[in-house]
């Protein structure tokens, strides 16, 4: 996969999920061993300054990104289709799956 077919997002305000996107992430990248205890303590601490507005969006989204810095991203390719089944789609929030915004949107089974 090139650099320009690379993407991230994450749900802040849950509108698009019905839960955290960074909660079920964590979840899951924990039960595979792949994130540090103490970068989750990180995580929950920058998400108590965020809850109560004293860091931004944009600072809160540095944080979680960096955590996917000097990663080979083959390991997070080979469950990303078992991770958006298992994980995001049974969470998507009742509007995302009512049908397409516009005629550009399509959601995947």
């Amino acid at each position: 996969m090139s650099p320009s077919n690379i993407g991230a997002f994450f749900d802040f305000d849950e509108t698009l999920l019905d839960i955290e996107s960074s909660r079920l992430g964590f979840r899951y990248l924990w039960e595979r061993r792949m994130v540090s205890f103490g970068f989750i303590l990180k995580v929950l601490t920058a998400n108590i300054f965020y809850k109560r507005h004293w860091i931004s969006d944009e600072k809160m989204a540095m944080i979680l990104i960096k955590f996917y810095r000097s990663r080979d991203l083959e390991e997070f390719q080979q469950g990303a289709a078992a991770f958006y089944q298992d994980h995001l789609k049974p969470h998507l929030a009742p509007n995302i799956l009512a049908g397409p915004i516009n005629t550009g949107f399509k959601v995947t089974d």
